[in-house]
Parts: structure tokens; C-alpha cells; sequence
């Protein structure tokens, strides 16, 4: 019975240095989460500045522009509960738009499909293929990155789609970084199939892209620039995500030092 339970109860002037220990302390967690969370912001505000630096319509522009199709071979993936196949299946990863992020993959949590060998051979991801999400958030359009064979065999889903590429002509991260930039994110909006808080886009809108397409070795200049560069970004975010889960921790620590030395 909560009427049973007996509370500590110190003298006024030991709650009250108590109060103003904890006010102090809680005062100092927000502020520090303030401005961690300032300094996450300001990385995002960065990643966009060097993105814009990069595809600058001045420079942008000057480049040749051909429609995606042209350049690649576009794919969309496995179909999940499709048509109980009368081949022989096996069990292979797949790759989720859960897995997919902007610039980055989520790989910790790889689940697996049954597959035929032919849909093994049509659907399996190589080094160097774009993956492209096909919806989302509208702020999420084109939202992908290279795939560099972090899983031995791993196919895609139909809501992801393969995009590869001559690499002798297209350097893939580079285009990866294109459709990425606020250029890439215009013309995806901009031909995005919207309904309440969701936009998509198809093979069509995707192979129609207006690729800009500057010299292989100006295109793996800028790859390499952006890869170091957000690659210290995303060092720095994690970083900084770690110290707000430290923060998360210690306004409970603080509760417990403080009312654990009462009932000592």
C-alpha cells in the first residue's frame, strides 16, 4: 500500500541544497543537449553546402546531359509474396527500403527471401549498382547510395530500385551523389506521384532523368571530395549521437545519487 511507504525526509535545509544541486544539474543536461544537438544540425547544414558546391548550376549545367536510360540499366527488384514459383527456391538476403538510407546502408538487420535461381540471377545486386528507394517522404526522394557487396549474394526488393551503370563511362558514386543533391531531389519532387504525405516515383520518371554527365575524371574528383568529406560528417554525427544518449542517462543518475544517499 502506497500509504505504507515510508519516504526519507531530510530537514528543509538539506531538501533545499538538494533542489538546487538537481535544478543546477538538469540545467546543465539541457544545456549541454542543446548544443550537441546544435552541433548534429549544423553537420546536416554542412552536407547540404557541400553537396550544393558540388552540383552548382554554374558548373552543373556546362556538363553534357543524357537521359539516365541511356547510361544504364535500370532494374526494379524482387516481388515479396509474388506467385508460388514451381522452381526449386533457396533462401538468399534481400535488401529493404528499411535498409536503405541517404548515402548509407542499415545492413544489421538483413532478412532473407526465398528466391529461384532465376530470380537469383535477375535480381542480384553487383559492386558499384546504384539502389535507389522509389518513395517515401517527399524529403526523401531519391534517397540511396552504392552498393559495394557489403553481403555476398543479396538480391533487392521491387521498392528498391538497381541502377547500373558502364563504369567506364559513369563513375556510380558519383551518380549516386547526383541523385542525392538538390538538383537530383528537384526533378524526383518535381515528377513524384504524391498522395497524403507520400511521393513515389517509377522506372519511367527514373529513366528519364536528366543526367549530367562532365568527364569520368571530373566525375571521380568530386566522388572522392564528397566521400571524405561527408564520410568526417557522418564520424562526427555518430559521435555526437553517442553523447546524447550519455545525456539521456545521467538526469536518472543525478535522481538516484541524490535520493540513494538519503536512504543510505
Amino acid at each position: 500500500m502506497i500509504e505504507q511507504f515510508e519516504l526519507p525526509a531530510p530537514d528543509l535545509p538539506t531538501q533545499r541544497r538538494l533542489a538546487t544541486r538537481l535544478k543546477s544539474q538538469m540545467a546543465t543536461v539541457e544545456e549541454t543537449r542543446r548544443r550537441v544537438e546544435e552541433q548534429f544540425k549544423h553537420c546536416e547544414t554542412l552536407r547540404l553546402k557541400f553537396s550544393a558546391e558540388a552540383f552548382a548550376p554554374e558548373v552543373l549545367f556546362q556538363w553534357e546531359e543524357r537521359p539516365l536510360l541511356e547510361m544504364s540499366k535500370i532494374v526494379s527488384g524482387v516481388t515479396l509474396g509474388g506467385p508460388t514459383a514451381k522452381e526449386p527456391t533457396r533462401k538468399v538476403p534481400y535488401l529493404r527500403v528499411a535498409n536503405v538510407k541517404d548515402g548509407w546502408l542499415m545492413l544489421d538487420d538483413v532478412k532473407e527471401i526465398d528466391a529461384t535461381e532465376r530470380e537469383i540471377g535477375q535480381f542480384s545486386l553487383k559492386h558499384g549498382d546504384v539502389v535507389l528507394t522509389e518513395g517515401g517522404d517527399p524529403d526523401k526522394l531519391g534517397r540511396g547510395t552504392v552498393w559495394r557487396e557489403e553481403i555476398g549474394l543479396c538480391l533487392h526488393q521491387n521498392h528498391i530500385f538497381r541502377v547500373r551503370f558502364d563504369q567506364d563511362q559513369v563513375c556510380p558514386e558519383f551518380a549516386a551523389y547526383q541523385f542525392a543533391s538538390k538538383y537530383g531531389k528537384a526533378y524526383f519532387l518535381a515528377h513524384a506521384k504524391q498522395t497524403t504525405g507520400i511521393a513515389s516515383i517509377n522506372k519511367g520518371v527514373l529513366s528519364r532523368f536528366p543526367f549530367r554527365l562532365p568527364p569520368l575524371k571530373t566525375q571521380r574528383q568530386i566522388a572522392a571530395r564528397l566521400r571524405e568529406q561527408f564520410t568526417h560528417l557522418r564520424q562526427l554525427q555518430n559521435a555526437l549521437r553517442t553523447q546524447l544518449e550519455a545525456l539521456d542517462k545521467l538526469p536518472g543518475a543525478f535522481l538516484r545519487e541524490a535520493f540513494g544517499s538519503l536512504a543510505g
